[in-house]
C-alpha cells in the first residue's frame, strides 16, 4: 500500500511552529512515498525558510487527492484545532501546541477535534484538556525533537548586531562589540511581546535583584513580535514602559537592562545562550518552551517556573524552579484565550531570590547543575525517541489508515 503525506500548517516562516513541522517531516519522510504541503502562514514577509516539497492550495490538494484512488493519504493538520478541515477518504492527524488548560471560548475546538482520526500534542497536560473536550480516539505526546545547537569554534560575527540599553528615561543603542568592551556577566532571556511571556514580571524581579545585589551583572532580553506593524522603536518603548512600572517611581542605580530586537542567526543565538551565566524566564504558560530547551541542551542553568509544558522540561527536584501559583487572569494574557484559563504566575520575589543565590555559587557548581538539566532535557527532546514515537503511532494506526482511506 502506498502511503502519502499532506502537511497543512505554517511551513516556511521562522516561527517556532514552522521550524518544528519542518523537523518532524524530515524525521518521518522515509515512511512516505510522496509529500506535499499546504502553507497556512499568515504573512508573506516570513517566507524565509525552504520547504523541500511541492506546495499548493487546499483546493488544489483536495482535487489531487480526490483523483488519487490508488494511494492512502495521511493529512497532517499542524495547526490549532480551529483550523482543522477534514479531508474525506483520508486519515486526518492533528498536532497542536497550546499554552494553557482551556481552549478559546469561541474556537469550536470540540467540534473541530471530531474531524480527526488521531491526534498528537506537544505536552502531557494537553491530553487532559482534549479529554475534557470529549476526545476518545488515539492520542500521543510528541515533544519538540531537539539536538543541541551547534557551537562554532570561531565566535560568530556579531559586529552588525545592535543592542539597546533601556533605562527609565533613555534608550541608548550600541553595537555588540561596544557592549562586549564592558565585559559584564549577563543573564539571558528569549521572548516575544505576547502577554503570556510576562515581561513586566521579569523586569519587576530584575529591578528587585539589582536593588539587593552588589554585582554588576546585566540582563539581555531578545524580543520579537507577532505584530508586523510594530516598529523597533515602539517595541523598545514598551520595554521602557515595563521597566518604569517595575521601578514604581523610585530612582536608584542603573539596572543594566539590554534589549535585542534584531534577527539572530542560529550561530549567534547559540553563542548568547552559551555566554550567559543563566537563562531566565517568568512565562505564565508554554506549549513547549523551545528557548528553555535550547539553553538547557547547551548546559546552562535555567531559572523557570514549572507549569504547563514546563512540567516536562524541568525536573521536580530541580533547585532553580521558580515557585508559582495557578491563577485566572481574565483576558490578561490575550483576548484570544478563555477568561477561565489557568496561568502559572511566579511568586513575588521568587526570581530575584534565585538570582541572589546564583551570585554566591561557584562556576563549578553552576556547571554541575547545568549538566544535570542537560541530561534531563536531552532525554525528553531526544530526536531518536521522538522519531520512534511518531513511527510507532503511524504503524499502530495502519489498519485505521486503510479504513479511513477506503483501501
Amino acid at each position: 500500500m502506498k502511503v502519502n503525506l499532506l502537511v497543512r500548517g505554517d511551513l516556511r516562516s521562522q516561527f517556532g511552529m514552522a521550524r518544528l513541522v519542518r523537523e518532524q517531516i524530515k524525521m518521518i519522510s522515509p515512511f512516505f512515498d510522496k509529500i506535499i504541503g499546504v502553507d497556512l502562514h499568515f504573512h508573506p514577509k516570513f517566507d524565509k525558510a525552504e520547504f523541500p516539497y511541492e506546495i499548493m492550495s487546499d483546493l488544489e490538494a483536495r482535487n489531487l487527492l480526490s483523483r488519487d484512488a490508488s494511494s492512502s493519504w495521511i493529512v497532517f493538520h499542524h495547526v490549532t484545532p480551529d483550523h482543522y478541515e477534514r479531508y474525506s477518504n483520508c486519515y486526518n492527524l492533528g498536532y497542536f501546541i497550546w499554552e494553557t488548560n482551556k481552549p478559546p471560548e469561541d474556537g469550536n475546538w470540540e467540534s473541530s477535534l471530531r474531524e480527526l482520526d488521531g491526534l498528537w500534542v506537544s505536552a502531557p497536560f494537553l491530553i487532559d484538556m482534549t479529554k475534557d473536550l470529549g476526545w476518545t480516539k488515539p492520542i500521543e505526546v510528541v515533544p519538540w525533537p531537539m539536538a543541541p545547537m551547534v557551537l562554532t569554534e570561531q565566535i560568530p560575527n556579531l559586529a552588525n548586531l545592535m543592542i539597546h540599553q533601556v533605562s527609565p528615561k533613555a534608550i541608548y543603542s550600541m553595537d555588540w562589540n561596544k557592549f562586549k568592551e564592558v565585559g559584564e556577566e549577563f543573564f539571558f532571556s528569549v521572548s516575544s511581546d505576547a502577554p503570556r511571556k510576562a515581561i513586566p514580571v521579569l523586569l519587576s524581579e530584575w529591578v528587585d535583584y539589582k536593588k539587593n545585589s552588589k554585582l554588576k551583572k546585566s540582563l539581555i532580553l531578545k524580543i520579537s513580535t507577532f505584530n508586523f506593524s510594530k516598529t523597533e522603536e515602539v517595541l523598545l518603548k514598551e520595554c521602557q514602559k515595563f521597566l518604569n512600572f517595575a521601578y514604581g517611581g523610585e530612582t536608584f542605580v542603573d539596572t543594566n537592562f539590554f534589549v535585542i530586537t534584531d534577527h539572530l542567526s542560529d550561530e549567534g543565538l547559540a553563542y548568547l545562550y552559551n555566554s550567559c551565566q543563566a537563562y531566565i524566564t517568568t512565562t505564565v504558560g508554554e506549549g513547549f518552551g523551545g528557548p528553555i530547551a535550547e539553553a538547557a541542551l547547551l548546559g546552562k542553568v535555567v531559572l523557570s517556573p514549572r507549569h504547563s509544558s514546563l512540567e516536562s522540561l524541568v525536573p521536580k527536584n530541580y533547585p532553580f524552579v521558580l515557585p508559582h501559583e495557578m491563577v485566572t487572569l481574565g483576558q490578561g494574557p490575550s483576548s484570544f484565550y478563555a477568561a477561565s484559563s489557568l496561568w502559572g504566575l511566579i511568586q513575588a520575589g521568587a526570581l530575584s531570590k534565585r538570582l541572589i543565590e546564583l551570585d554566591h555559587m561557584s562556576s563549578e557548581d553552576l556547571a554541575d547543575q547545568g549538566e544535570s538539566l542537560r541530561g534531563f532535557v536531552s532525554d525528553v527532546c531526544s530526536p531518536e525517541k521522538v522519531k520512534a514515537t511518531m513511527a510507532a503511532f503511524i504503524e499502530d494506526q495502519s489498519d485505521v489508515i486503510k479504513l479511513a482511506c477506503n483501501v
